[in-house]
């Protein structure tokens, strides 16, 4: 029991610490900045879905579609 404790602490803690790195919340600058400005589906400072997506798909069950 200890042991499975102390292994989901330290993955835990891998992965809190994996998520600190500089990549993740980093805000766009330079070239990619350009390109997120450029895109059309940028309105407002917001991204637009362009078109309706389903959560169902039809004639599939959802066990299907996971």
């Amino acid at each position: 029991m200890i042991l499975l404790i102390s292994i989901t602490l330290l993955m835990v803690l891998a992965i809190f610490l994996y998520t600190l790195q500089p990549k993740y919340g980093k805000a766009p600058s330079g070239e990619q900045l350009a390109l997120i400005q450029a895109s059309p589906n940028l309105k407002n400072s917001k991204f637009q879905i362009i078109g309706f997506t389903s959560i169902k798909t039809e004639g599939y069950s959802m066990i299907e579609v996971v």
